[in-house]
């Protein structure tokens, strides 16, 4: 029974209704308007993110995300940038103490994401690196387009995946 929900609501408990009022403890001290005030909601945060797809049309290469990634730890997934914002405007930096690749600023991204982890809302710039250009690094795998979407954790590569998959014009099914 969802008695939180249809008689012992905050603002007005449906006491005489209740088939627990004999052993609740607000009713039998006359406080349940004491009750405590729900949560406020905490604001999100808004982070802008970089993922960097590096792929030849038979592999796709993949990144271990370093312990200390503020996103998604540990996890296999896309080269990950986050943005820092400062007085000056910010910079992309590595999510991360592993150094990467830079995106070059004439680099174009082929579209946007949105997602959300716990209280931050993110927009993701997708880009494109062809794998062949991409020197080897630590902690990198390289798998098939066809099997990729079972090494990947987050749904924020997912997105990014699918974005890629569109850009393309081919199918997840690969």
């Amino acid at each position: 029974m969802e008695l939180g929900q249809t008689i012992c609501s905050p603002s007005t408990p449906l006491c005489g209704k209740c088939p627990v009022k004999t052993q609740c403890l607000a009713f039998t001290n006359s406080s349940q308007a004491l009750a405590p005030a729900a949560k406020a909601k905490k604001d999100f945060l808004d982070v802008k993110l970089r993922l960097e797809i590096s792929a030849t049309s038979n592999d796709v290469q993949l990144v271990r995300r370093p312990p200390d990634a503020k996103f998604l730890k540990g996890t296999w997934g896309f080269k990950t940038w986050i943005h820092s914002a400062d007085a000056r405007g910010g910079e992309w930096i590595s999510d991360g103490t592993r150094t990467q690749s830079k995106i070059k600023p004439r680099d174009k991204p082929i579209g946007h994401i949105r997602h959300s982890i716990t209280k931050h809302k993110i927009t993701a710039e997708v880009f494109i690196r062809d794998l062949r250009a991409t020197p080897p690094a630590e902690d990198t795998r390289t798998v098939s387009p066809r099997d990729l979407e079972q090494h990947l954790v987050s749904n924020l590569d997912r997105k990014a995946w699918s974005l890629y998959l569109t850009s393309n014009g081919t199918q997840s099914n690969q």
